[in-house]
């Protein structure tokens, strides 16, 4: 179902930014990138996709229907609202900000995303 491969690719994708930030110092990347960083890695949209697979899991048992769609936005899940997804693209963004801005710093200008 879609739910697993969005919980597959949620858990990578944080595994991927993990990884990456814990190879650079505050120096090297920046403070405010690193902030940005872990405000991505801790969003509750981005727990609430990581868990999806399991939620829905847990809610087909409940209504006794493997068929049964539990939609990823808007679910009535905890950390699945449309808000929720907003603050978390506002997450992603204020990243991408910071990582242009110190790249900028480093090695002069870089084409904006």
């Amino acid at each position: 179902m879609v739910d697993t491969i969005v919980e597959s690719e949620s858990l990578a994708g944080a595994r991927m930014l993990e990884e990456a930030s814990s190879q650079y110092s505050p120096a090297e990347l920046g403070v405010a990138a690193l902030h940005a960083s872990e405000a991505v890695l801790r969003h509750r949209f981005l727990r609430h996709l990581e868990n999806i697979a399991t939620t829905a899991a847990n809610r087909r048992h409940m209504e006794d229907s493997e068929q049964l769609p539990v939609p990823i936005l808007d679910s009535g899940i905890a950390g699945g609202s449309r808000a929720d997804y907003l603050s978390f693209v506002d997450a992603l963004d204020a990243l991408s900000a910071e990582l242009v801005d110190d790249l900028r710093t480093s090695r002069g200008p870089v084409p904006s995303p």
